[in-house]
C-alpha cells in the first residue's frame, strides 16, 4: 500500500467538499423552485417576483454587508420588467405590484397577503442561499416557468 501525500489527501477532500456544495446548490435551487411554483399556482395573478440584492461598496463607516431589497409581486410578465426600478418607473396602476416598493395594495385577500409574506420570509431567511445561487450584486426576476438574473449596481 502506498502512502498518500498530504497534497493528494487535501485534493481528495477539496473534491469531496465541491461535490457536497454542488449537491446543496442543486437541492436548494430545487426547493426554492418548488416553493415559487406553488405560489404561482395558488396566485396566478402574480406573473413575476422580483428584487435587487447587493453588497454596497461604501456604507458610511459601517460594514458593507449583503442586502436584499424590497421583494415585488408583480402582475407584469417577466420579459416586460426591464429595470430594477420598474415599479417606480411604470405609472400604469393596472401594472402596479401587489406588494413591493410602495407597500401592499389595499383590499387584497388576506390569504394572498399572508402567502406573499411567506415567500418574503423564505427569501430573507435564506439570504445566504439566495446570494450563493443568484450572486451578490444582482437583479432577480422569477416567473412561473423560468428565472433571470442580471448584474445590479446599487450605486454606492
Amino acid at each position: 500500500m502506498t502512502e498518500q501525500t498530504l497534497t493528494d489527501f487535501i485534493t481528495v477532500k477539496l473534491d469531496e467538499i465541491q461535490e457536497i456544495r454542488d449537491a446543496l446548490t442543486a437541492k436548494s435551487r430545487s426547493v426554492l423552485q418548488e416553493a415559487f411554483a406553488r405560489f404561482f399556482e395558488l396566485h396566478p395573478q402574480v406573473k413575476t417576483i422580483h428584487w435587487r440584492q447587493w453588497i454596497p461598496g461604501f456604507n458610511d463607516g459601517d460594514p458593507c454587508e449583503f442586502s436584499i431589497g424590497d421583494i415585488c409581486f408583480s402582475p407584469v410578465d417577466l420579459d416586460e420588467i426591464t429595470s430594477p426600478y420598474f415599479d417606480d418607473e411604470d405609472e400604469d396602476p393596472e401594472r402596479e405590484s401587489f406588494k413591493g416598493f410602495n407597500g401592499t395594495k389595499p383590499g387584497l385577500d388576506a390569504q394572498f397577503v399572508e402567502d406573499m409574506r411567506a415567500v418574503e420570509r423564505m427569501i430573507y431567511n435564506e439570504s445566504d442561499t439566495i446570494e450563493f445561487l443568484y450572486g451578490s450584486n444582482s437583479f432577480i426576476r422569477i416567473g412561473n416557468d423560468r428565472y433571470e438574473v442580471e448584474d445590479y449596481d446599487c450605486g454606492y
